[in-house]
C-alpha cells in the first residue's frame, strides 16, 4: 500500500508496575495508584491523513480480534472528540497496525486513541493546556491521559491525576505473557471484594519499587483468579526464581509480566517455560526506568 501523504505515529504499550485501589466515587469509579511505564518494543503503529470521510482500517496481527469486537471504538471516539472541541472540519482515513493484543491489560485501544490525539494536534498546530484536555479524554477511556504523554508515570484519581516521575536511570527486561482468554475490565472490577488498600508513601527508587512490587501484588489479581481458572493456573505455575520481581498481572489483565535485571536472565527464563506457556503470546521487552 502506498502509505504517500499519511502521518505515522507509534501507540506504545503500557504495563502497570504497580496497581491498588484506593476506594470508589461517588458515581461508582474505582479510585486507583499505580505507576505506569511503556515498553519500546511493542507497539502499534497508527498512519492518518486528512480524507472526504472518516475511515479506520485495521492490519496487523490483532485486526480481526478488533473487528470482531466492532473496530477501533476509542480511535473514533477521540477524532469526533477532538473535531468539535477544536473546530476541525476535516474528515481522516487512519490505518492502524495492530500488534498490542485485546483484553490484555496493555492500553493498546487506549494507546491508539492517544496517538491519534497527538498526530492531529500536531497536524493543526493546536496549542493545548494539557490539564484542560486531561478530563475530556480519561471520559473516553481511563488510560488515554497516561498514554498521551507515554512517559513513566504515576496515576491516580480514575486515570485523570498524572504525576511524571524522575527516570531513575535504569534499564530492565519485561516478559510478557498472556493466556488466549481475554478479560473485560468491568468483569474484572465487579470481583474485586477486597479491603482498600492505601497509598504507598515509599521515596521513588528503583530498590524500593521492586520491594513493594514484590511485596504487594495487583490488587486485581485476586478478582482475575476468581474470574479465570486459566489465569490462575498460569501464573501459577511460572517460576520465581532468576528474576528481579515475581509473576504479575498488569492492570485489569489477562497479561503477566515479569522483570529481569538483563537480557541474558530473561532469555534464559523464557526457554524455561516453553512448555509451561504453549499456546500464549509472549514478547520480551525493556523498559526504562
Amino acid at each position: 500500500m502506498n502509505y504517500f501523504n499519511y502521518i505515522s505515529e507509534k501507540a506504545y504499550a503500557k504495563i502497570n508496575l504497580s496497581f491498588r485501589i484506593l476506594g470508589k466515587t461517588s458515581n461508582n469509579y474505582h479510585t486507583i495508584d499505580s505507576i505506569v511505564t511503556f515498553l519500546p518494543d511493542i507497539y502499534d503503529v497508527i498512519k492518518i491523513k486528512k480524507n472526504k470521510k472518516l475511515i479506520i482500517c485495521t492490519k496487523g496481527d490483532f485486526s480481526e480480534s478488533l473487528a470482531k469486537k466492532g473496530g477501533d471504538t476509542l480511535v473514533k471516539k477521540m477524532i469526533i472528540l477532538l473535531k468539535k472541541k477544536f473546530f476541525i472540519a476535516d474528515n481522516f482515513k487512519v490505518i492502524i497496525d495492530k500488534n498490542i493484543p485485546l483484553g490484555a491489560g496493555l492500553g493498546g485501544g487506549s494507546a491508539d486513541a492517544a496517538a491519534i490525539a497527538r498526530v492531529i494536534i500536531k497536524m493543526y498546530k493546536i496549542q493545548i493546556d494539557k490539564k484542560e484536555i486531561i478530563k475530556p479524554f480519561s471520559k473516553i477511556g481511563a488510560d488515554i491521559p497516561v498514554c498521551f504523554f507515554s512517559c513513566n508515570q504515576r496515576v491516580n484519581g480514575i486515570g485523570e491525576k498524572l504525576t511524571k516521575l524522575k527516570l531513575l536511570n535504569k534499564i530492565a527486561w519485561v516478559i510478557l505473557i498472556k493466556p488466549k482468554e481475554n478479560f473485560n475490565t468491568k468483569n474484572i472490577f465487579d470481583r474485586y471484594y477486597e479491603p482498600f488498600s492505601k497509598k504507598p508513601s515509599y521515596e521513588y527508587t528503583y530498590e524500593n519499587l521492586i520491594n513493594d512490587m514484590n511485596k504487594n501484588e495487583n490488587d486485581l489479581q485476586i478478582a482475575a483468579k476468581r474470574y479465570s481458572l486459566i489465569f490462575s493456573n498460569l501464573l501459577n505455575k511460572l517460576p520465581k526464581n532468576s528474576s528481579a520481581t515475581f509473576p504479575r498481572m498488569t492492570g485489569s489483565g489477562s497479561t503477566i509480566f515479569i522483570l529481569f535485571e538483563t537480557k541474558k536472565n530473561a532469555l534464559d527464563y523464557l526457554s524455561t517455560i516453553e512448555k509451561n506457556t504453549k499456546g500464549t503470546w509472549k514478547k520480551l521487552s525493556k523498559i526504562i526506568l
